[in-house]
């Protein structure tokens, strides 16, 4: 089923019942109107326009802060015939939100519009993904260029919000659209518009839009009429270069754009012979010397001279040995025949006794023994 989801009415100087003929004979299946800020009319006359195999369906289009939106709800009356929706807009434009919660409690939808068209002062564009509550989102009109509706397209290809198409045209050519949008079910009132919007059933198709050719499609031109390669000339028909008195170009006298050689032809000079020899002809002028520059050269890098060899270690002197203690000299033998000093014995006691030895031996006449 082909529905024109966006069709104006108001303002465009063509009544609904002219419209909808006029899209009965395009080939569409129903009209969605939706005037800006006004349904009382049209909710009248929409019952009796729909008949057997096409259908009027009544919205209205409302300015939010955030962007305009379609409005449908199942019951034409009240909501649209006594236009209840105007508490919204009778202090200025409403919140997106306020619009979506009044759609939501009479059993409706709210459908977002154009949100890139840049005639559109409210249009969203990017800040479409920060609204909720939409159920679907116009992506192409009569009204708005190719530029436009690519955007859009490529901006809600990744979200889930089904996508929607319609003419927004005001004018005579109200009915003929170049976009509408195709529904996979029929639709025959409100709400199973309603309900199809939420499921998603409906696509945005372009109308009378030619597919482009597969490449395998495309005619191709038979090789047997390009001709064969020998019916195109050889190259020897095509042509040479003229003769210019043996060498190629026109250099010779007469020639154009040729110069005239003064010296003749090589014959008419004489032999080389004939010149004399290199001796007459004086010497051969020395020519200048040229130098080469040279490049400088890198700096090389400082050498680094290897290290002496260590000296070798003095050898260390081994120690010497000490020398071996004198024997003890052996003590006479008068002085070994000597009483030892009693152990404990004072030296003044010793004295007392050998004084007293001494005098014993002088009575005596004896020699005394010779002390240690």
């Amino acid at each position: 089923m082909l529905i024109d989801m966006h069709v104006y009415t108001a303002g465009g100087g063509q009544t609904l019942e002219e419209v909808a003929n006029a899209a009965r004979e395009f080939g569409l299946d129903g009209i969605l109107v939706a005037n800006r800020e006004a349904s009382a009319a049209v909710a009248v006359d929409a019952a009796r326009l729909s008949g057997e195999g096409f259908r009027v369906f009544v919205g209205v289009e409302i300015p939010t802060r955030s962007g305009d939106v379609i409005v449908l709800v199942p019951q034409l009356d009240p909501f649209f015939t006594r236009e209840e929706w105007r508490q919204l807009t009778s202090l200025g434009k409403p919140e997106f939100a306020d619009v979506v919660a009044l759609a939501e409690r009479e059993g409706g939808a709210v459908l977002l519009v154009q949100p890139y068209d840049r005639e559109r002062e409210s249009a969203p564009r990017d800040r479409l993904f920060a609204l909720q509550g939409m159920a679907a989102i116009e992506v192409a009109t009569d009204t708005v260029d190719a530029r436009t509706i690519r955007t859009t397209i490529e901006s809600i290809a990744a979200s889930s919000v089904p996508a929607f198409a319609g003419s927004a045209r005001k004018g005579r050519a109200g009915g003929r659209s170049r976009w509408a949008t195709i529904f996979s079910r029929p639709v025959t009132s409100q709400s199973d518009l309603i309900a199809a919007v939420r499921a998603g059933n409906m696509w945005a198709v372009e109308l009378g839009a030619q597919p482009a050719p597969a490449r395998d499609d495309r005619p191709r031109p038979d090789r047997d009429d390009r001709g064969r390669r020998d019916d195109r000339g050889g190259r020897d028909d095509r042509g040479g270069r003229p003769d210019r008195n043996g060498r190629p170009g026109d250099r010779g006298p007469g020639g154009p754009g040729g110069r005239p050689d003064a010296r003749g032809p090589r014959d008419d000079r004489g032999p080389r012979e004939d010149r004399g020899p290199r001796e007459d002809r004086g010497p051969r002028p020395e020519r200048p010397a040229t130098v080469e520059p040279v490049a400088a050269a890198a700096p090389a890098a400082p050498a680094v001279e290897p290290a002496a060899p260590a000296a070798p270690a003095a050898p260390v002197a081994a120690p010497r040995k000490p020398a071996p203690a004198p024997a003890p000299v052996a003590a006479p033998a008068a002085a070994a025949a000597a009483p030892a000093a009693v152990e404990g014995e004072s030296s003044a006691d010793g004295e007392a006794k050998r004084r007293s030895r001494r005098r014993r031996s002088r009575k005596g006449g004896a020699k005394p023994a010779t002390e240690a």
